[in-house]
C-alpha cells in the first residue's frame, strides 16, 4: 500500500502505576513525539516480494512477524 509504519510507543498499566511513574511515561511519550520523524519503522515485505497466490517468494525470508512460508500440509 505504500504506507511506512512506525513502532509505536506503548505504555503498559498506565492507569495502576503512580502518578509519578505516570507523568515519567508521559515525559517520554513526549520525547518519542519530538523523534516521530526519525522512528525506526516497523518491518514490511514490498509488494515485489510476493507470488501471485499472495505467499512469499522462495528466495524471500520473512521479515514480518506471523508472515512465514505456509506449512506442506495445505494444498
Amino acid at each position: 500500500s505504500g504506507f511506512k509504519i512506525i513502532k509505536p510507543f506503548i505504555a503498559f498499566d498506565i492507569l495502576r502505576i503512580s502518578d509519578t511513574d505516570r507523568q515519567s511515561k508521559i515525559n517520554q511519550f513526549k520525547g518519542f513525539l519530538d523523534r516521530i520523524h526519525s522512528a525506526e519503522l516497523v518491518n514490511i515485505h514490498s509488494l515485489n516480494d510476493y507470488k501471485p497466490d499472495g505467499s512469499l517468494k522462495d528466495d524471500i525470508n520473512s521479515i514480518t512477524a506471523g508472515q512465514q512460508k505456509p506449512d506442506n500440509f495445505i494444498k
